[in-house]
């Protein structure tokens, strides 16, 4: 849940507020958020102490200059003033209400498995209530009086987190009717679809030209039966859960985003250029949202996938400290997924923005554009402290070795020479700047994936190194493109 080294960071986060509970003693605070872990040992391990007397109680990231948050907590889609728990006054503690409200627009919190809007006012939280931050960045329990055995038992991490994952109780009351078998499944998607989301955030953001996708897999005894269930497939079979990564435009005479925003007069010129046998633009948009097989990267084992999605979030995280991530600004993407009936969890996801219409892409690429552009400002300011409206050599330098995770003496050399800037001596618009960190992203998100690639010449076609380093695929459980560990007879879900 909270990634590979999220639990010590965010453990450390919470030292500060519990400095609280040693001032009044040695008794605990109430209210707190309560941490709740997937293994059940680490739940309450961690714990929020906010109390009734300390006014508003601000949650959002560190390192802010001019207003620091009472509990700091860092990494996707945490906003810089993410949330703040608001106390509405009765006569005592025992008449007084907590609020839970949103302190940005883009901010994502949840409540029992509910979505806190913003601007509605925000919800009363109350004893036992679930609270997720984030895209299920730390999923809590609010307390306002300690735990009994019974209550600790039943308000586990699984329990919270399916009803987080349903969106509510009325979609646990579906899953509740399943049967073990798929219940498990059922959350191993979720799980590894929460994953994903996360994933691909940071592509977006960083301009990586890849998504990522789940893939259930599951044997076909009992198919042939004409009265077979879903529930008789996964209970007969074994089943995985795959990871694919996936170029999101084909390498081709013209690509979907740039169609996308392309004039009449354009697209019919790149459909004339393909030949007569060339594609039309309805027919290149169909095949971004059905023949994404054709583009697959790899493919790795769901369980394999957390070390993958750890190596992303380091890179973004090094834009975040730039920027504060692209995903802090205020507003959410205009192209929401939607839910639709059906699939093994009663809900299916839409794939992509290609599947919704060209007009819901276009608009979503149009909002991805804006955010980079006021990323790519933020920092071309940070660096441009004379106000010029240019930067040198050594103020790119600076702000590049933050992407420097391993402390490579040779990362910079290595940066400057692949965009043929090793005697740079001229000084770098804005708009040079702006290229220049759209490429060095795409490149820091390819370098994570260059030890999974499986489809070496799609990877280079994206930007990425021409030769593999073969030492870096042993041990990993990446599966070949064309591999059917579970036997002939599968069916991909």
């Amino acid at each position: 849940l909270l990634g590979k080294d999220g639990f010590t960071q965010a453990t450390e986060a919470a030292a500060a507020a519990e400095e609280l509970t040693e001032e009044q003693g040695s008794e605990e605070v109430f209210p707190m958020l309560s941490c709740l872990n997937k293994d059940e040992m680490l739940s309450h391990a961690m714990t929020v102490p906010i109390g009734w007397d300390g006014g508003n109680f601000s949650i959002g990231r560190s390192g802010l200059l001019d207003d620091e948050n009472d509990f700091e907590l860092d990494g996707m889609g945490i906003q810089d003033k993410h949330c703040e728990f608001k106390v509405v006054r009765g006569g005592n503690a025992s008449t007084s209400h907590m609020l839970l409200r949103l302190s940005s627009e883009g901010a994502q919190v949840s409540v029992n498995g509910e979505a806190v809007l913003w601007g509605d006012g925000g919800s009363l939280v109350s004893h036992l209530d679930r609270v997720v931050l984030g895209p299920c960045r730390l999923l809590c329990l609010f307390l306002t009086q300690p735990l009994t055995s019974e209550e600790r038992a039943s308000h586990t991490y699984r329990v919270a987190f399916r009803e987080f994952a349903s969106g509510g109780h009325s979609g646990m009351a579906d899953q509740a009717d399943m049967s073990p078998a798929r219940q498990d499944l059922v959350d191993r998607i979720n799980e590894i679809d929460q994953q994903i989301t996360e994933a691909n955030l940071i592509g977006r953001e960083m301009g990586a030209g890849v998504a990522f996708r789940s893939q259930v897999q599951v044997g076909t005894l009992g198919l042939e039966r004409h009265d077979a269930t879903v529930e008789d497939l996964v209970s007969l079979n074994d089943s995985r859960v795959v990871v694919s990564c996936v170029a999101e435009k084909s390498e081709k005479a013209f690509s979907q985003q740039a169609m996308l925003h392309a004039t009449d007069d354009e697209k019919a010129a790149a459909e004339h250029a393909g030949g007569q046998g060339g594609e039309s633009f309805e027919e290149a948009s169909e095949e971004a949202a059905d023949g994404w097989k054709a583009r697959v990267l790899f493919e790795v084992e769901a369980a394999d996938f957390g070390d993958l999605l750890a190596s992303l979030k380091a890179a973004h995280s090094n834009l975040q400290a730039l920027t504060g991530g692209l995903g802090s600004s205020s507003g959410a993407p205009p192209l929401a997924a939607s839910k639709a009936p059906g699939g093994l969890g009663g809900d299916s996801s839409t794939l992509d923005a290609a599947a919704s219409g060209a007009a819901s892409a276009s608009a979503a690429a149009a909002w991805q554009r804006q955010q980079f552009e006021a990323a790519a400002s933020k920092v071309f300011d940070a660096m441009d402290e004379a106000g010029r409206g240019c930067v040198d050599r050594d103020a790119l330098a600076a702000a590049l070795l933050r992407f420097d995770r391993n402390q490579d003496p040779t990362f910079l050399d290595r940066v400057l020479e692949d965009e043929n800037l090793v005697d740079m001596e001229e000084e770098m618009s804005f708009p040079q700047f702006a290229a220049f960190l759209a490429r060095f992203l795409r490149r820091q998100v390819l370098e994570c994936l260059e030890g999974y690639v499986a489809n070496p010449e799609l990877f280079e076609a994206l930007g990425g190194r021409k030769a593999l380093n073969s030492q870096r695929t042993r041990g990993r459980r990446t599966l070949g493109l064309g591999g059917d560990d579970l036997g002939a007879g599968d069916l991909d879900a």
